[in-house]
């Protein structure tokens, strides 16, 4: 079968490749054509079978579920809760616009599960951005099923003072929850020190007295002096929170 036409007329006469199983294109499952067979010798229309359909469709399976789960189940033991609400986003790209976005608690052991619903089988980006917490993220093949990932909410910095590498730090801060932590966070610690935590605002360790205190403070210094590099702000993943997410996330 040719697979491309021309006016050329030397081109070389490409030979069928069999499929025993339905075809795959951007997540679509297309039947074998009637009749069609493993056979080497079998005939290929120059007009497919499934010529004139629509891809990517958009009735094929069913949605990807995600089981997530984020931070070290140590932490409780340190201060620092993972029962909190996150935020889910799927992406073609770190850059595009979201596909789905959601917020769903997580328990004790900061695990949660979700249908990411009308997202086709494909392979995406998945960030995760936990109240307190910049945005990670992830990329990953979502295929009709139940898919399990873990995100450390941890990144390495560098010494405030030598410069040198840290290890993994606490990738936490963001009490404003726009994805930056920056002087705006600290105001708000400041502002609210050893009172309640207001509608809106994260309480970064996330502990029951939901309060801000000192323990929080440290939070948003020590991410200031690892991942700042002198710039007073720390950028997540994906950039500043979008007006429509952010407003969500603040309102679950």
């Amino acid at each position: 079968m040719n697979l491309f036409s021309s006016p050329t007329t030397s081109l070389s006469t490409r030979s069928p490749i069999p499929f025993s199983d339905p075809w795959m294109i951007q997540g679509c499952n297309y039947q074998l054509a009637p009749g069609e067979t493993t056979d080497p010798s079998y005939y290929y229309s120059y007009w497919g079978y499934h010529s004139g359909e629509t891809v990517p469709c958009n009735n094929q399976g069913v949605s990807p579920n995600l089981t997530f789960q984020w931070g070290s189940t140590a932490w409780p033991g340190q201060g620092i809760y993972l029962n909190r609400n996150v935020l889910v986003e799927v992406r073609n790209t770190i850059n595009s616009p979201d596909l789905f976005h959601q917020v769903v608690p997580t328990d004790a052991n900061g695990t949660a599960t979700l249908a990411l619903s009308g997202i086709i089988p494909g392979y995406y980006t998945v960030l995760i951005k936990p109240t307190g917490f910049l945005r990670q993220s992830t990329n990953m093949t979502l295929q009709a099923g139940t898919h399990s990932v873990s995100f450390p909410m941890t990144v390495s910095g560098k010494g405030c003072i030598d410069g040198k590498p840290t290890g993994p730090q606490l990738w936490i801060g963001d009490a404003d929850g726009d994805n930056v932590i920056n002087s705006a966070d600290y105001n708000i610690i400041y502002n609210y020190f050893n009172k309640s935590v207001p509608a809106g605002y994260a309480d970064l360790d996330g502990t029951p007295t939901h309060i801000f205190d000192g323990v929080d403070y440290n939070l948003w210094l020590r991410s200031i002096c690892f991942f700042g590099g002198g710039s007073g702000q720390v950028v997540g993943s994906g950039g500043r929170m979008e007006s429509l997410v952010c407003y969500l996330f603040h309102t679950k």
